[in-house]
């Protein structure tokens, strides 16, 4: 019942509530302190995380794939690299790494703290190849997955990959969506491959997506540039 309230109270923003009744519990197991730590992060206190994961192992208390998701998820939120390599270390060492739900966290992580960090020598020698590791390692790759790894070799400018990832993503039979094809016409756009560009718009066009007013934005731009 209590694990119930703590679970509850986030969702009405009262995390002082559901720090309150989180102490009160006789007994804190795995999924008392995942519904702690996933409350803090969805109300924006990312930061706090790092303190719980520490507390956890202090009492005994093993990550599962739950926590190791929400707290990657938290230092992608605030581009907090170093913290995810150690937390990359420790999946790897747990054998956690081919579970879905890390392994996309982790992609979103690495692509997250790229972009807010905004190191480009670093982001193409460093976190990128990571990035293609952990989406390697995911068993089933849904469009939000191929997303974070097009819009990561995107903001790269790195045109070949963004196409050659778009047509894996299809040979899956994993269907591109409005943000597939943002990303890519963006890219095409810095480029300035008009000839690509337009390949895209054929598709966007025969998939009835020039509506959507992201793509066409995007197409306008990529015309633009």
């Amino acid at each position: 019942m209590l694990n119930t309230l703590v679970d509850f109270y986030p969702i009405c923003g009262c995390l002082a509530e559901a720090r309150q009744l989180f102490d009160e519990l006789p007994k804190r197991d795995v999924v008392s302190w995942n519904v702690l730590i996933w409350a803090y992060v969805e109300l924006g206190d990312n930061a706090e995380v790092f303190e719980y994961h520490e507390q956890m192992q202090i009492e005994h208390l093993s990550p599962d794939v739950v926590t190791y998701s929400i707290i990657l998820r938290a230092c992608g939120n605030i581009g907090c690299l170093e913290k995810g390599k150690v937390l990359h270390a420790e999946i790897v060492k747990k054998g956690f790494l081919d579970k879905e739900l890390v392994g996309k966290t982790l992609v979103e992580m690495y692509v997250k703290c790229g972009s807010l960090m905004l190191v480009e020598i670093y982001a193409k020698n460093g976190w990128l190849q990571e990035a293609q590791n952990a989406f390697d390692n995911i068993p089933v790759k849904d469009a939000a997955v191929w997303n974070a790894l097009i819009s990561a070799y995107a903001d790269e400018n790195l045109l070949i990959e963004v196409f050659e990832s778009m047509n894996q993503m299809q040979l899956e039979r994993i269907s591109p969506n409005a943000t597939t094809y943002v990303s890519s016409l963006c890219v095409c756009g810095v480029i300035g491959c008009l000839n690509w560009g337009q390949q895209l718009h054929i598709e966007i066009v025969s998939k009835g997506m020039e509506g959507d007013i992201f793509v066409g934005n995007g197409l306008v731009d990529m015309y633009a540039k």
